[in-house]
């Protein structure tokens, strides 16, 4: 089962193949460890970009398959998710090996992409 929830600043992504689910509320991310979930709280800015060289990119039908891309790959901390679909309904997303913390010089403002960042942990 995948679920999410959007609003304009966040989405919760959940991969469930377990039946019981547990989402730690101290964190952001959760990669599969074995037990069956896997989820990542991102945060959505508008009309952003991080420059970087992508692990890939894949053409998607929504925001929320962007951020399962990138929780289902290990090397992933954020994603550029292409502001407008092409003329087929498809978007854009390229996962990314980094996030805006650590590479703020190369976080532009983009007419053209929207960027996905685990949100920051408050603990």
């Amino acid at each position: 089962m995948i679920s999410f929830a959007t609003s304009l600043e966040t989405i919760l992504l959940l991969s469930v193949s377990a039946s019981v689910l547990h989402v730690d509320g101290t964190r952001s991310l959760k990669r599969n460890a074995g037990d069956g979930v896997a989820y990542a709280i991102f945060d959505v800015h508008e009309f952003r970009y991080l420059n970087l060289t992508t692990l890939m990119s894949a053409s998607v039908k929504k925001l929320g398959e962007c951020g399962k891309l990138c929780v289902d790959h290990c090397s992933c901390f954020s994603a550029n998710l292409a502001a407008f679909a092409d003329q087929d309904g498809w978007i854009l997303c390229e996962l990314l090996p980094s996030d805006r913390y650590n590479n703020s010089e190369k976080f532009l403002e983009n007419a053209m992409f929207h960027h996905l960042s685990i949100k920051a942990s408050k603990f």
